[in-house]
């Protein structure tokens, strides 16, 4: 198994599947399941066996003919190749937290459910999750590369959260290389592999490319959280003793809130996503987009060569940073089958790494294996009325108006205070 160590330099990764957007109520299904699989058995085989192999699942995902569901069914000395082993109750990642509170308050909980993105620390403080230490071991081959993100993910003494799959860089910015050279503009790309990619070049870039064509410099969602992560910050992080911390007015995040506000938006336009007609029509430098923005774009637009880089480091910095964001299941309280859901997760996790490891070289794993350093980006993380908050106070640099972000603050540092107080 190719080993990739993403909790420090991240190699190539992928991201394994998506979740869906649509906001409708969930319903039922059985999934039946093939236990013909192309992954080998060796000693990173997992050696739980579940006392039945039934499983629920509320979620968004279909896992019909996944590797791990093949995987799982062969846990058992039976042969499970016609059996319902897994049955499926689908729910839009809208609804799924209401829902898996539903089942769980009338003694109905599923067995597996998705990762949200309040499910640490927010859902876990509310006792959402099973602790899964007994099952799931840390140090085998299978999660040791994600040993810091399984103890980043831990609340109170308990390990809930073993992922998946992590992507590096899960935004990162595109651009136009034919216009670029048009301009006589430095190739970001070159100036990446030279290592020579700072926030000056970024910000040079967008200006002589902004004084040439008008437009805008950068747009996108999530520019404020992307330039956290490049600097190596984190919004939050946890003390040995596990308390949760708030960095937004600690001196790395005070640094990068100076530079968008004076260096980047005083000096280049810079915009929420629109849609994707600036980037191709020569109306905007640089645009910052997620993987499966980016595939869309080259389906909507496969003529022009699209640049990919991470965003900058900081000018004089030795190491690029990305954010890195994290997929996978958690077993909710109640449920009826643990160690079975445990084993699932533990053989998703080996599909994934075998997926991993076969994957082709891209544009995109070229990038994410040039150094990039990773750290967990986890900034909503809490009820609407608090992410709305943070929502509010990371956009604050890129803003006019400032109006309301110190009470935002105040609500971020009231939930966290809040979190801490029960672990």
């Amino acid at each position: 198994m190719k080993k990739r160590f993403l909790a420090v330099i991240f190699a190539a990764a992928v991201i394994m599947c998506g979740c869906g957007s649509d906001t409708g109520d969930y319903t039922s299904e059985k999934e039946a399941v093939s236990s013909e699989s192309s992954l080998p058995f060796d000693d990173h085989y997992p050696e739980i066996t579940p006392d039945t192999p039934a499983l629920t699942y509320l979620g968004t995902r279909d896992l019909r003919s996944s590797e791990a569901l093949k995987l799982y069914s062969k846990t058992f000395a039976a042969d499970y190749k016609e059996a319902d082993i897994l049955v499926r109750e689908y729910c839009s990642e809208y609804r799924l937290a209401d829902a898996l509170s539903e089942k769980m308050a009338s003694d109905r909980s599923p067995d597996l459910t998705d990762k949200l993105p309040n499910s640490f620390p927010y859902l876990m403080s509310k006792n959402y999750y099973e602790d899964l230490t007994e099952y799931l071991d840390r140090s085998a081959p299978q999660w040791v590369e994600y040993a810091s993100y399984i103890d980043f993910y831990s609340y109170n003494g308990g390990r809930f959260f073993y992922p998946e799959a992590v992507t590096a860089a899960p935004r990162f910015l595109v651009y136009s290389k034919e216009r670029f050279a048009a301009l006589k503009i430095p190739d970001p790309e070159t100036l990446y592999y030279d290592g020579k990619w700072t926030r000056k070049a970024f910000t040079e870039a967008a200006e002589r490319f902004c004084a040439a064509m008008g437009g805008t410099g950068i747009y996108g969602d999530g520019i404020t959280d992307g330039f956290i992560s490049s600097a190596g910050e984190t919004v939050f992080s946890k003390s040995e003793s596990g308390q949760l911390a708030c960095n937004l007015t600690g001196a790395g995040v005070t640094e990068v809130f100076d530079y968008l506000k004076n260096e980047l938006s005083g000096k280049v336009k810079t915009e929420n996503f629109t849609g994707y007609d600036r980037i191709i029509n020569g109306g905007a430098a640089f645009l910052l987009i997620d993987e499966s923005g980016y595939n869309e774009l080259l389906a909507i637009d496969s003529g022009q060569n699209y640049g990919v880089v991470p965003i900058p480091k900081a000018d004089g910095g030795d190491v690029y940073f990305c954010g890195a964001s994290s997929e996978g299941f958690l077993v909710p309280k109640g449920a009826k089958n643990v160690k079975g859901a445990a084993c699932f997760i533990n053989c998703g996790r080996i599909a994934a790494a075998q997926s991993e490891s076969e994957a082709p070289e891209s544009v995109l794993a070229k990038m994410r294996a040039n150094g990039l350093t990773a750290v967990p980006e986890e900034n909503y993380c809490f009820d609407a009325e608090t992410n709305a908050a943070m929502k509010e106070y990371l956009s604050s640099p890129l803003s006019a108006e400032e109006s309301g972000v110190s009470d935002s603050l105040t609500k971020i540092e009231a939930a966290v205070a809040d979190i801490n107080s029960l672990n």
